[in-house]
Parts: structure tokens; C-alpha cells; sequence
């Protein structure tokens, strides 16, 4: 048979395939809310098994206060909780400010409905902040600025707490890191690996989110006095270890697929959960508050050139960093441009002066008088014969009316104006006279 048939045949076996694949998983994604199962992904900063125990007491306390459904607590990395949000196997994600901002851009209509707040002991936490840490030994290392050259390690370039809240105050203290850095690696969750690093001498910084620190040396994990706090601060009412400013904690995010009612549901039960509940108390956060205000996040971001819509300000440094060869090329082509425009510049003003150069010496050699006007009637050059003639010299007529010098009275002494002087009628009606 032809084989153009079967080419055609094959391709539209495959775009059949596809389709299939594509209604299946919408189908999949629907299935879990049409059988009352509702998905939360929760992002793992930290181990994903103790992640998953930690909110699975929360997915029960959700299923008991929202009648006829149930919620299953699934832990992810940052990346993999990006694609399933992508595909669209979640109805919940809590997750950090940062990363809720990117998925944002991958599924529409993923809204925040309420806000996390941690603990320390009995105080709710509304905040989160990062962290700048080295080893206690290191004396080199005592301010922002001495981060220069130094290798940096953090768990994950949209990382809020344990990257960008960190970059943001360096580049407020003059220092770009992703410039001036040896090196900066990004270890992925959990932020524990962050910390190996620094006390493994395989970074000589690190940064994480607040709240870290202290939860590892309440796990008997981290020794307070081998690590140092680079750039300490306090804010009022914040009671763990800072160095960066401060902005709101995880938001509990809602798919537009999940209907209104259950989603009001959700909100509700989630707003009146108490600090003392066992639910809370498991996953070692305090309560949940109304939706925080986040666009100071998002305008740090697009400073930052971090947020997923930043070509709203697009500038010459995003055509920059997207297209390089072709800027390259652009500046090359114009910078050659530029050098034979100027080669052709120089020449041509070096053919003008030996024309001008020519002409004078011809105009000198002359045995007669001549002189030359502009449209104004001012003198531009007069030859030696001339100015010999004229009894004059040459500074005293260039520039200057030669009427005004020497057209100016008749023989007998009577004025003689401009207006019956052949030469000034020439200048201004162009007709050649004798």
C-alpha cells in the first residue's frame, strides 16, 4: 500500500490516543469531588512521609465538619506539586506564598481561602520570614556584605522563605547575589538539607525559612551553637530567629472546580478550627485566618523579576536575558554600522578639505579680485588679489557685509544703496549681471 497511507494512518492513530489520554485524566480529575473524595496537596519544605503525617489529622477534621465527603492529605516537592496542580488532580493546595503565585499561572481560578498560622508554644504566627545562617567558627562571614564570593546554598529558586526573601534583602543592601556569589546551590525539600551543607562545609552560607532552626533543635537535630545568624533581626511580636523582612504564611488554596458550597464549606470549618484542636495541635500550627493580603509579595516578585507575569514590565533586561545571541548580534551588526559610517565620515571630510584646499589655491593663483557671499551677504572668502586691490586684510572682511565695506558711496561721494547694487539684486533675485 501507499506508504503516505500509512503515515496518515499512524498519525491519526496518535492524535486519537492523545484526545483519549486527555479525556481520561479530565475524567480522573472529576471523579475524585463526584465521589465525594476531595485531594489536598500540602507542600513538603521538610520530610514528605512526616509531612503527610503531620496533616493527615486535618484532612479527618475536614471530612467530619463537611458532610458527605472525604479528604485525602497528599505531601509534594515543590516541582511535583507544580505538575499535579498543572494536570489538575488537587481541589486543595496549601502551599508557600511564592509557589501560590506561580501555580496560579497554571490553573486559573486557584484561589486563596484562607491563611496559616503557626505556633510557637501558644502564640500564633501570621508571618514567615528566611533566615541567613553559617557556622559559628566562621569569622569571615559577619554581615550581608560579606556574602560576596561565598558559595550559598537554599532549597529552591521560588522558594519564599528559603531563597527569595533573602535575595530580596541583599539586593536592597546593594549585593545581587545570583551575581556576585561563587556559587548557590539549590538542594530541594527537604530545607534540613540546606543546613547539612553549611555544617558539612560544602556551602559557607545558607538560607531558610524562620521557624527551621528552632523545630531542629527541638528535634535534638542541630546543635544551637554551631550556627551563627547573619544579618539578626527583630520584628515586634515575631519571636523566632530573622534576617529578612517579613511577609504572610501559607495560603490554603481552592481549584475553581471545587463548587462554591463545599469550598465555603472548607473555609468555614477551617476559620473556627481551634489551636487546642488535635488536628492543629498534630500539625503543629495554631489556626487559620481570613485570606491575607499577598500583593506585597507579588510586587517584590516583579522587582525581582520572579513573577510569572512580569512581561506586564517588560524591559531591555528581559529582552536581554531571553534573547541573548540575537542582542548579540543586534549590538555586533550596529557596532560594525558604526565604524564604517564613521570611515565613510572621515573620508568624506577628508575629500571636502582637499577640494576646499583645491579651490582656494585656484582662487589665490587668480590675477583678479574675487569674492564669494552667503544668501545672508556676508563675506565667506576673498582672494589675495582681492584684498590687494580693496586695500584690505582678510580678517577684516570675512564675516562682514562687502557692500557695507566698500559698495557704500558713488565716486562723487553720494550714498549708494543696497537696493542699486548689482551684486546685492543678484543675491536676492539669483540673475546673472554684468
Amino acid at each position: 500500500m501507499n506508504p503516505l497511507f500509512h503515515r496518515s494512518v499512524r498519525t491519526l492513530l496518535f492524535v486519537c490516543a492523545g484526545l483519549l489520554a486527555l479525556l481520561c485524566s479530565h475524567h480522573d480529575t472529576q471523579a475524585g469531588e463526584a465521589n465525594g473524595v476531595l485531594r489536598i496537596g500540602v507542600l513538603a519544605f521538610r520530610d514528605p512521609v512526616q509531612t503527610e503525617r503531620q496533616w493527615a489529622p486535618l484532612a479527618r477534621y475536614l471530612g467530619e465538619r463537611v458532610p458527605e465527603r472525604r479528604f485525602v492529605m497528599r505531601s509534594f516537592t515543590l516541582d511535583d506539586l507544580s505538575k499535579a496542580v498543572a494536570r489538575g488532580e488537587l481541589d486543595f493546595v496549601l502551599t508557600q506564598p511564592e509557589h501560590y503565585v506561580h501555580i496560579r499561572a497554571l490553573q486559573r481560578g486557584l484561589a486563596p481561602i484562607a491563611t496559616l498560622a503557626t505556633r510557637s508554644g501558644n502564640q500564633a504566627i501570621a508571618e514567615l520570614g528566611g533566615v541567613i545562617v553559617a557556622r559559628s567558627e566562621r569569622n569571615d562571614i559577619k554581615q550581608l556584605g560579606d556574602l560576596r564570593g561565598k558559595r550559598l546554598a537554599a532549597a529552591h529558586q521560588h522558594s519564599l522563605g528559603s531563597f527569595r526573601l533573602q535575595q530580596w534583602t541583599l539586593l536592597k543592601a546593594g549585593i545581587d547575589i545570583q551575581g556576585t556569589a561563587a556559587s548557590i546551590t539549590f538542594t530541594g525539600q527537604p530545607q534540613d538539607q540546606v543546613i547539612a551543607l553549611v555544617l558539612d562545609d560544602k556551602a559557607d552560607a545558607g538560607f531558610v525559612r524562620t521557624g527551621l532552626l528552632e523545630a531542629m533543635v527541638a528535634e535534638g537535630k542541630l546543635a544551637p551553637e554551631r550556627l551563627k545568624v547573619i544579618n539578626p533581626r527583630r520584628e515586634t511580636g515575631f519571636p523566632l530567629l530573622l534576617s529578612t523582612p517579613l511577609l504572610p504564611e501559607w495560603p490554603f488554596l481552592a481549584s475553581r472546580e471545587v463548587p462554591q458550597t463545599v469550598a465555603k464549606a472548607v473555609s468555614i470549618a477551617l476559620l473556627e478550627l481551634a489551636p487546642d484542636h488535635p488536628a492543629a495541635v498534630a500539625g503543629n500550627f495554631h489556626s487559620f485566618s481570613p485570606p491575607a493580603d499577598y500583593s506585597g509579595l507579588e510586587t517584590m516578585m516583579l522587582e525581582l523579576r520572579a513573577h510569572p507575569g512580569r512581561l506586564e514590565r517588560f524591559d531591555l533586561q528581559d529582552i536581554v536575558e531571553k534573547y541573548p545571541y540575537q542582542v548579540a548580534l543586534v549590538l555586533g551588526s550596529l557596532l560594525v554600522m558604526t565604524l564604517l559610517g564613521l570611515i565613510f565620515l572621515i573620508r568624506s571630510r577628508r575629500q571636502i578639505g582637499a577640494a576646499l584646499r583645491e579651490r582656494a589655491s585656484l582662487l589665490d593663483s587668480l590675477g583678479e579680485g574675487v569674492y564669494g557671499l552667503d544668501s545672508a551677504g556676508s563675506c565667506t572668502f576673498i582672494n589675495p588679489k582681492a584684498l590687494e586691490l580693496l586695500g584690505w586684510t582678510h580678517e577684516e572682511v570675512i564675516g562682514r557685509n562687502p557692500h557695507a565695506l566698500f559698495h557704500h558711496h558713488h565716486p562723487d561721494g553720494k550714498h549708494y544703496p543696497s537696493s542699486e547694487c548689482p551684486v546685492h539684486r543678484t543675491l536676492i533675485d539669483g540673475q546673472r549681471r554684468q
